[in-house]
């Protein structure tokens, strides 16, 4: 649809740079893409603190997180090319160049925010319920 953007979730990155994370401990690779994504919730919270119009807070962002996020980028790349796609790391690596757009989509509005866990928590009963509702069976009671 024209005029809809859509933001991906950096949540969902991290959680693979840590499910990575555990199964190899030597490693500090996977760690190296949990602290990018901190660094960018870090920065998301201090700015958001300060209470600031919404032109002063995209232009706070941009300035502090863009740098950031190319950083990253320019590191997922370089990893890419070196960890097997099929391992821990390389499916975090690769899932998150292949969602790089729409989790750096955030930048451009203030509504959005790094992830998208607020939404997801807002709408999982429905998921939930719509699974258990398709099999439900009405009951009626008769009162004897």
């Amino acid at each position: 649809m024209p005029g809809i953007i859509q933001a991906g979730c950096f949540a969902h990155a991290r959680r693979k740079f840590f499910e990575a994370s555990k199964i190899n401990k030597e490693s500090r690779s996977a760690e190296e893409g949990i602290k990018y994504i901190r660094s960018l919730y870090a920065i998301e919270n201090e700015l958001r603190d300060k209470n600031m119009d919404s032109g002063m807070f995209l232009s706070e962002r941009k300035a502090r997180a863009g740098p950031l996020l190319e950083k990253f980028k320019a590191w997922l790349l370089k990893r890419k090319d070196e960890v097997l796609e099929s391992s821990l790391l390389g499916k975090a690596v690769h899932y998150s160049l292949a969602q790089w757009d729409k989790m750096a989509a955030y930048l451009e509005s203030p509504y959005l925010t790094p992830d998208n866990d607020a939404c997801e928590n807002a709408v999982r009963p429905f998921v939930i319920g719509r699974k258990n509702w398709l099999f439900c069976q009405s009951v009626v009671l008769h009162e004897a």
